[in-house]
């Protein structure tokens, strides 16, 4: 079985905690992947626990 084509993206612009965006920042390009893998994955633990 695969998986359902992912939805297509949508801008959303928000403010974070300065200590946060600098966490992500620390590891060099790609941060936003990164918070964005980090939402993915609570999303999907939320719904699995549902």
């Amino acid at each position: 079985m695969t998986a359902p084509a992912p939805a297509p993206k949508v801008l959303v612009l928000r403010r974070a905690d300065r200590d946060v965006v600098d966490f992500f920042r620390a590891d060099g390009p790609g941060h936003l992947s990164r918070m964005h893998a980090v939402l993915r994955a609570s999303v999907d633990a939320a719904r699995a626990a549902q």
